[in-house]
């Protein structure tokens, strides 16, 4: 999960973002939950396309 600060056009952004990931990355199911102060996206996969998901991001997974 990303979070992000809520400006005006965070949603329209991230949602502009969400349908061209879904263009290539049709196996990432993508949510945009809308907090009072921030914008979260939600990102799941199947185990085998979780390291994908951590790559893009620079993030790493547990043993």
């Amino acid at each position: 999960m990303l979070t992000f600060a809520r400006e005006p056009d965070a949603v329209a952004r991230l949602e502009r973002l969400v349908d061209q990931e879904r263009e290539c990355c049709a196996w990432i199911d993508f949510e945009i939950a809308e907090r009072d102060q921030t914008v979260d996206l939600v990102m799941r996969a199947t185990p085998q396309g979780l390291p994908i998901v951590a790559e893009m991001f620079g993030a790493t997974l547990p043993d």
